[in-house]
């Protein structure tokens, strides 16, 4: 679950440098507030076994996902709740059965205090769903423990940002119990509980305690606020993007062998970048190559990022030689700041959009160019925020400036469908 505050809209009191208007860090009750929450960010899928790594006989069984946390008292919801209408033997009036579909599309939800001193910036679940890591004004990160059908307990508060962290980042668990943060003040930092070891992932769920240990510090952006943070599929090694509000996006890598971090960055948009998304490792980016038999994935990580200047770009990261390159054109949609993008992660060739103009865009690939469809026929009523997919891919999550989630599905003909709607 995710609730991230990107930057405001130029008709607000921020700059391009510092989009966010945030003066200071200690802002005083009574205040103007800023920033919107979002949505819950769903499970990331349990990936196939890669060569090189443990079988997944080494991890303990995913376990059940809890309940889903969601608002400043996180909101949680089960999106996958929704089950299929049961019909009464007997006949029922048309009022009776729309009310029975109406309550068995509401998705279950819970809360609890977070107890960050000022307001919740992003919620991660881990990859399990056991654990959740919440960010905020108050230049914190904390982690909880959130097994089912127990009280949410804290375990661990990281501090160290001098500025509101926007969002959190779970690691694979492939690589060990590794979070990222990101904050305003253009700082990227990454975290390891250190009662992990090797590549067995270990966390302690039992302990009400953890402890964790900042193992890499990345000031390449100092200046400019980090808006976004995303970890590369596991497929593709242990690799972060970080999107700035100067424009440019850097891709952080790590040896595992040696342990040692490499970056390379790229100016990505010329008015700031708000957003950056990895798409999924595809069968075909896995599908060997060439007489040496290097996996095409190395030199085929696409990941896609949305900026002020109301553009869409995709690139190709090759790891091999460190580089980025611009894959195709621009893509053109959007009238106002692209705020989110973010990849199906069933399928390569899909991906949302959402935006300042108060519309979310649907983008298929079909060979090598990529159209668009409106998610929904009437803009929403406010500014959009952030859009996230459920992990098989079927549920659309959109949050906007009206405190509102939205959850769509794709029909059988193509067309979306609003599915529920939580208010915050």
């Amino acid at each position: 679950m995710s609730f991230n505050m990107p930057p405001p809209h130029p008709s607000s009191t921020g700059s391009m440098n510092n989009p966010y208007g945030y003066q200071p860090y200690n802002q005083q009750p009574g205040q103007p507030q800023y920033g919107q929450p979002a949505y819950p960010q769903q499970q990331q899928p349990q990936p196939q076994q890669q060569a090189g790594y443990q079988p997944y006989a080494a991890y303990p069984p995913p376990p059940s996902a809890p309940q889903q946390p969601l608002s400043p008292s996180i909101n949680a919801t089960a999106p996958y709740g929704y089950s299929q209408p049961s019909y009464a033997q007997q006949p029922q009036q048309p009022q009776q059965q729309n009310q029975q579909l109406k309550q068995q599309d509401e998705p279950d939800q819970t809360s609890f205090d977070t107890q960050h001193s000022d307001l919740i910036h992003d919620a991660q679940l881990d990859y399990y769903g056991k654990r959740l890591a919440t960010s905020s004004s108050d230049k914190t990160v904390k982690i909880w423990s959130v097994e089912p059908g127990k009280e949410p307990a804290l375990q661990s508060t990281l501090a160290g940002h001098a500025g509101p962290v926007w969002q959190v980042a779970w690691a694979h668990p492939q690589f060990g119990a590794i979070l990222a943060s990101c904050s305003f003040d253009g700082h990227v930092y990454i975290w390891k509980e250190s009662n992990t070891t090797g590549q067995s992932y270990a966390p302690s769920y039992q302990s009400k305690q953890s402890q964790w240990q900042r193992i890499k510090e990345h000031h390449l952006h100092e200046g400019s606020s980090v808006n976004s943070i995303a970890w590369a599929p596991f497929e593709y090694g242990l690799a972060l993007a970080c999107a700035s509000s100067d424009g440019r996006v850097s891709i952080l890598s790590c040896n595992l062998d040696s342990q040692e971090w490499t970056s390379c960055e790229f100016q990505a948009h010329a008015a700031g970048c708000n957003t950056v998304s990895w798409a999924p490792a595809s069968s075909s980016n896995l599908l060997l190559s060439g007489e040496d038999q290097t996996p095409q994935h190395q030199h085929n990580q696409i990941l896609a990022t949305g900026g002020c200047d109301n553009l869409i770009r995709l690139w190709k990261f090759d790891r091999e030689r460190n580089a980025v390159t611009q894959e195709g054109a621009e893509l053109t949609g959007h009238s106002d700041w692209v705020r989110d993008v973010a990849f199906n992660p069933a399928d390569a060739n899909v991906f949302a959009s959402c935006s300042q103009d108060r519309t979310v865009l649907i983008w298929t690939r079909s060979g090598s160019e990529w159209t668009s469809k409106p998610l929904s026929k009437e803009p929403f009523a406010d500014s959009l925020w952030r859009v996230s997919w459920s992990i098989a891919g079927a549920l659309l999550a959109v949050t906007s400036g009206d405190n509102q989630i939205t959850l769509w599905r794709e029909d059988g003909a193509g067309s979306w469908e609003l599915t529920g709607t939580l208010d915050n």
